[in-house]
């Protein structure tokens, strides 16, 4: 960002949660009981719900575990692909492209994505905005 010409990116809240959104699609998307009631729905019903972490404790733990093993760009890059356009309360199709897609899997370090999903998970309703 010091020399002229570097790209810039506005994209506020949009890259972190459709980082997370890509690599947690799993856990997001589980067919826990209540939380689809028709295949129709582009988010769980208790996306907002206190225990929205804890009914998914363990596939948030391995789809986070991925950032521990560095598996998640694999990861993030094969969700891109697959799920490409499809409903997702985290993912902005709009705003991220493949560029934007590697340059953040090239700059964001695992450890922030991380803090970054951690800290989004302790209230969804509330940590899904707000940043700069």
């Amino acid at each position: 960002l010091e020399e002229p010409g570097c790209a810039v990116h506005y994209v506020e809240n949009g890259l972190i949660n459709s980082l997370f959104g890509l690599l947690c699609w799993e856990a997001i998307f589980a067919a826990i009981p209540g939380a689809f009631f028709h295949p129709f729905h582009s988010a769980p019903a208790d996306l907002h719900s206190a225990d929205f972490r804890q009914r998914r404790a363990a596939l948030f733990e391995a789809c986070l575990g991925r950032l521990e093993d560095g598996s998640y760009r694999d990861a993030i890059r094969c969700r891109y692909r697959d799920k490409f356009g499809m409903q997702s309360p985290f993912v902005y199709w709009e705003l991220l492209g493949e560029e934007l897609l590697e340059q953040a899997l090239d700059c964001l370090p695992a450890a922030h994505l991380r803090a970054w999903f951690e800290r989004l998970l302790e209230d969804i309703p509330g940590n899904r905005a707000g940043l700069p």
